[in-house]
């Protein structure tokens, strides 16, 4: 399809009611970002947006010209439901978020959300199969431990090359509320990688755990591609193919994402505690 008929429908997708309902949910209480990736090499990125409402998406996208640029959205792995809405004046805007970035970000961070990145960018050497046929693979041999686990986890195409597992910090057990959110962070890092070496999987990602992390935000539209960074049921995952997930045929089926979210599994918060215990001090 022509880049100017796919742009049509992106701008299409944005506006649907039912799409920018699942977009703000997964933007709430957490900074947003817009990236812009140009043709020669240098990145356009702007942070520190508060987008907890579809009047502040559409603002910010105009001021920043989202549907007028080739650009992503993000959102932190963290929850700053006290990050201040910063000045649309440029000038403005960026001192202001320069001293807060250094001082007051990582204090209003609430909680961490835990996100095992599947890329299929590692491991190229493999030849028989695509990249991302490999890192498909994996990620069902991951879901098949963590639904072993009766881990409540949701998962997603990351928009690109490869999957997002996900466990919500609302999920997590008491024990890991409780702990500081660098101390969390480390410990999650420590575990993902026991997990990435002992179970042999050769995708993962094992730097995610940076509390300013960002994951393309689900349900938005990711470049070059023009893929959805999708949630997937168990079905689709077990079906999945890059049509399922591309623009073209997701701009058909709007109507049936009101209130889909995450499509998120249901579990137990002790699940992923003897997850997380088991792998720490292997």
């Amino acid at each position: 399809m022509e880049t100017e008929k796919l742009e049509m429908l992106r701008k299409q997708w944005y506006m649907d009611k039912n799409v920018i309902h699942n977009i703000i949910d997964a933007l709430k209480f957490r900074e947003g970002a817009f990236l812009q990736l140009r043709e020669e090499g240098r990145d356009f990125m702007m942070r520190y947006l508060k987008i907890n409402h579809s009047d502040y998406f559409y603002k910010n996208a105009q001021r920043y010209r989202f549907f007028e640029c080739r650009m992503n959205l993000y959102n932190t792995l963290a929850k700053l439901p006290n990050m201040p809405m910063f000045s649309f004046s440029k000038v403005q805007k960026d001192k202001d978020t320069k001293e807060y970035g250094e001082g007051q970000y990582h204090k209003d961070i609430t909680s961490f959300d835990f996100m095992i990145d599947i890329d299929s960018s590692f491991g190229k050497e493999n030849t028989d199969l695509e990249p991302l046929q490999f890192a498909h693979h994996e990620t069902m041999e991951i879901k098949k431990i963590f639904d072993d686990y009766d881990i409540p986890y949701w998962l997603k195409f990351s928009g690109q090359k490869g999957f997002h597992v996900m466990v919500d910090s609302t999920d997590y057990p008491e024990e890991f509320k409780k702990m500081s959110i660098p101390d969390l962070a480390e410990l999650f890092k420590k575990v993902v990688h026991n997990f990435k070496m002992v179970n042999d999987f050769r995708f993962i990602d094992e730097g995610v755990f940076d509390t300013k992390r960002l994951s393309k935000t689900a349900y938005s539209v990711t470049y070059p591609f023009y893929f959805v960074a999708y949630p997937l049921t168990d079905e689709e995952l077990k079906t999945f193919s890059l049509k399922m997930v591309s623009l073209p045929y997701l701009i058909t089926k709007t109507k049936d994402l009101f209130q889909r979210r995450t499509c998120k599994r249901k579990g137990n918060p002790d699940g992923f505690l003897k997850f997380i215990k088991d792998y720490e001090n292997l």
